[in-house]
């Protein structure tokens, strides 16, 4: 059986979208969610790409960010890179 509040929905406002305490409070938390994000699009992503062609991708990247500078819109900033990799190359073996 599913439980109910005792009190009114009305006594528990919701915060509208554009409340600027919910907006700070969002970007906190994304802030502190961005190193594990990153850690992640590491390990999952970027380790999988060799290094020419990840070279190739952040000169892409970089691209599309001075294409939205030029609009003047502006991209998120950059956080610290994530740590170097420990997952071994696609196709290749740890050493024994």
């Amino acid at each position: 059986m599913i439980e109910t509040i005792a009190r009114p929905l009305a006594e528990t406002p919701v915060p509208r979208a554009d409340d600027p305490r919910l907006r700070a409070w969002i970007a906190a938390r994304l802030r502190d969610a961005s190193p594990v994000h990153l850690r992640g699009v590491e390990t999952h992503f970027l380790a999988q790409i060799p290094d020419g062609n990840r070279e190739a991708l952040i000169r892409a990247l970089e691209t599309v960010v001075r294409g939205l500078h030029d609009q003047g819109r502006t991209a998120p900033a950059a956080s610290t890179a994530p740590a170097a990799s420990t997952t071994p190359d696609v196709g290749t073996t740890p050493d024994a």
